[in-house]
């Protein structure tokens, strides 16, 4: 209950306290026991006078005990109206009593309700909180768990970039021929009677699984990759009607030679491009146009 309601409830209890008062005040002038004396009195006093032996009285006595006979009858009815205001009044009290403890008892119900439901909706944002708490763990704990791996895997790949940088010749062969039979390709050395003048003993045939052929050369490690080797590779793929080359230089490549395969249908493949395609997470050009060779076909059959 607000402040302004209880003044309300407050002034109208004193009001209706006053009221009373003034009722009771009332009342209290209509029935006087000393007026109702004096009229018994009267009336006995004038029974007296017309009982009496003298005639000249009896006119008096029957006015006297009309007068007193009037006033008592008067003040019984004063006293019965009084006695029906007292009732009145009871009835008025209890009543308001009654009232004030319905308003008490829907006060505290009300009240009880409002606790109850303040209550609730703190029980209910306090689960929130913890449920949030939980989750913010989870997320911290998820994002550090792929934190860790993340770092672990760049670890990895590290050292496995700097174990393949560190292998040249039939070895360096080996590991790429290797690493490209994990992804899918059947990989033999390239022989062929037309491009013989151009073919080294590092190049590859690499046959992917839907029957392209690509082209795979593995540069000398003790220097980088230069413009000339970039172009006699392109020159070797066009011959053999390849479909793309690989150019793998573990020492690098120089700014002329990366320039130059921008212009070719070449990719260019140091230590840690070949640590990822080792590890099986990142796909190779060839591979991304297969995928979307093999997507075309069922995205025309949708549209027709």
């Amino acid at each position: 209950m607000s402040e302004n309601e209880r003044a309300g409830k407050s002034g109208a209890e004193r009001m209706g306290g006053e009221r009373n008062r003034a009722g009771e005040m009332d009342t209290a002038h209509w029935f006087d026991p000393r007026r109702a004396l004096r009229f018994a009195l009267l009336f006995v006093t004038g029974l007296i006078f017309a009982l009496g032996r003298d005639p000249n009285t009896h006119a008096l006595g029957a006015l006297l005990t009309a007068a007193g006979a009037g006033g008592l009858g008067w003040q019984a009815w004063q006293a019965e109206r009084a006695r029906r205001a007292r009732q009145e009044r009871e009835r008025v009290r209890l009543e308001r009593a009654q009232l004030q403890a319905a308003r008490r008892d829907r006060d505290a119900r009300h009240g009880q309700e409002k606790r109850t439901r303040r209550d609730a909706t703190t029980r209910a944002r306090l689960r929130q909180a913890e449920r949030r708490a939980a989750e913010r763990e989870t997320e911290w704990q998820r994002q550090a768990r792929q934190r860790e791996q993340q770092a672990a895997r760049e670890t990895h790949l590290q050292n496995e970039a700097r174990r393949l940088g560190s292998l040249a010749g039939a070895d360096l062969i080996a590991e790429a021929s290797a690493i490209f039979a994990r992804r899918g390709f059947r990989v033999r050395p390239a022989v062929s009677p037309e491009a013989e003048a151009q073919i080294v003993q590092s190049d590859l045939w690499l046959t992917a699984p839907n029957g392209e052929t690509d082209l795979a050369r593995c540069a000398p490690g003790d220097r980088p990759a230069t413009q000339t080797d970039v172009r006699d590779l392109e020159a070797f793929r066009r011959a053999a009607n390849a479909r793309h080359a690989y150019l793998v230089a573990l020492a690098g490549f120089t700014p002329e030679a990366i320039q130059q395969a921008q212009e070719s249908p070449l990719t260019l493949v140091e230590a840690h491009l070949l640590a990822h395609w080792q590890a099986n997470d990142l796909p190779t050009p060839s591979q991304n146009q297969d995928d979307e060779n093999g997507k075309r076909p069922a995205r025309a059959e949708q549209n027709k």
